[in-house]
């Protein structure tokens, strides 16, 4: 009987499946409702098949892990997270194993980028208040206009904002508060209630109570897929499909075996990047071809990803600066419809009568016309914004 290594340490990672081909993610679809079916009985299929050759299946794991952590914050990463995740994806695998490396309490490229990223939402915060604020000065007048009170007329919105209306003060708050842990939480589909109780059932009748001949089987589920441990999908799948651990695999090359690797790159494909329960040692050959077919794939997608990452990284950069606009636009707007109002309200009092002074009448034409220039595209703030103070930014 063969003695099991402990458990390594459960790793976490990030999406990656945003990056498949669409072949690749027709495959993963089709293959994931497919099967090698029931064990057959004992003696009908050999033990394992031999690995084509030596393959160093716990390096092929990091390298997903790696990719998958790195798809994932190419996903929901700021701008500088997502230049390390670029260059690491596209890098050589040292490169890619240090882009990606997890301890980022040591001050790790991604933790480094995080706090320029973090750093830069807070700015924004400041950018938007200041922009409140000019907004406001441009509406400070004596005299309010009936339908409006003071706070009214002279406030710019505040419950929502206008930033908050245009999903921008939204956007960059979800960058703001994202936390640095969020980036490596576990990404493994976990499986569901009746897929764990009929594992559960295999496992209690095969395993229970504990002999020398189940003794792998039973520490093997004790520590990887019960008690707190959480119960990962394909994990579930596999071990349904056999019922129990595998202890037989099929022959390499034929159908059963191609569906079982084609199978495992449906796995990996969902970030399932942990190399699959195999306390008999019969799946080495499958996990290897499965692997080392995983990522030719991945690097044919090299160039074609980089394009696409490139305009993402353009397009994200032009919806920023437009979303900004049009929250100027919009609160140009609006002070030019109030100070509209305000005119034509007072023009029509006589003198003597409560009418504003010459100077507040020239205020407010000079406030329109300023307005009606910078909603049309006439503000300069958007090319040449000064440095703000730091405001607290509302949770």
């Amino acid at each position: 009987m063969r003695t099991n290594a402990q458990s390594p340490r459960r790793r976490r990672f990030g999406t990656w499946t945003r990056f498949l081909t669409t072949t690749a993610a027709a495959t993963a679809a089709a293959v994931t409702c497919t099967g090698s079916g029931v064990q057959p009985p004992d003696g009908l299929r050999p033990a394992a098949a031999a690995a084509p050759a030596p393959y160093d299946l716990e390096a092929a794991q990091k390298i997903r892990e790696a990719q998958c952590l790195l798809g994932n914050v190419l996903r929901k990463g700021g701008t500088e997270m997502k230049a390390v995740a670029r260059a690491g994806l596209k890098g050589t695998e040292p490169e890619l194993l240090a882009a990606a490396a997890r301890n980022y309490w040591d001050g790790t490229p991604l933790s480094a980028a995080y706090k320029k990223d973090h750093a830069a939402a807070y700015a924004k915060f400041g950018e938007m208040e200041a922009r409140n604020k000019a907004w406001q000065a441009n509406l400070y007048l004596h005299d309010i206009p009936p339908g409006y009170s003071v706070a009214g007329f002279q406030w710019p919105p505040d419950n929502p904002t206008i930033f908050t209306g245009t999903g921008y003060a939204g956007w960059i708050a979800d960058q703001f508060w994202t936390g640095e842990s969020d980036f490596y939480t576990d990404p493994h589909p976990l499986a569901g209630k009746d897929s764990v109780e009929a594992a559960t059932k295999i496992a209690k009748a095969r395993y229970y109570p504990e002999t020398p001949a189940n003794y792998e089987d039973r520490k093997e589920w004790e520590w990887r897929m019960a008690g707190s441990t959480p119960m990962y999908a394909d994990d579930a799948r596999i071990f349904l499909q056999n019922g129990g651990f595998p202890t037989t695999a099929p022959d390499l090359g034929s159908m059963e075996f191609r569906i079982d690797v084609e199978q495992l790159k449906a796995r990996f494909a969902s970030c399932a990047t942990r190399n699959p329960l195999d306390p008999h040692k019969v799946l080495t050959a499958e996990v290897a071809v499965a692997s080392q077919e995983w990522q030719a794939e991945i690097a044919g997608q090299n160039a074609q990803r980089d394009i696409i990452l490139g305009a993402e990284q353009a397009a994200s950069k032009d919806l920023q600066i437009a979303a900004q606009a049009m929250a100027e636009a919009l609160g140009q707007s609006m002070i030019a419809g109030r100070l509209t109002d305000w005119e034509a309200h007072f023009l029509k009092v006589p003198e003597g009568s409560g009418r504003p002074s010459p100077s507040e009448f020239a205020k407010a034409r000079t406030g329109i016309e300023q307005a009606q220039a910078r909603a049309t595209g006439g503000s300069t703030w958007l090319r040449a914004r000064p440095r703000t103070r730091r405001t607290r930014p509302p949770r």
